[in-house]
């Protein structure tokens, strides 16, 4: 990829936190490509937050995933980059 996503705003108000869409060893390509989300605490670390609800989380790297590819990044580079493919 060319140029890495738009990093959104952290929204005002609240106590925001700011999640890794791919976490681990690929929190830093996440940072690198700004793709973060920013939740509530109970919508990050919550019963059914991100962290705790599977299919939540699928649906957020499969958006990112799409967005990246969008934004000019290959299926293999997205691989290579963010260890494989959430499509």
């Amino acid at each position: 990829m060319r140029v890495p996503l738009e990093r959104p705003e952290r929204p005002e108000g609240g106590a925001w936190e700011c999640h890794h869409v791919f976490g681990g060893s690929c929190r830093k390509w996440s940072e690198k490509y700004n793709c973060v989300i920013y939740l509530l605490p109970q919508m990050h670390r919550g019963t059914n937050g991100i962290h705790r609800n599977k299919a939540f989380r699928q649906r957020i790297q499969q958006e990112y995933q799409r967005r990246l590819e969008m934004a000019g990044l290959t299926r293999g580079e997205f691989i290579e980059t963010f260890l494989k493919s959430r499509l």
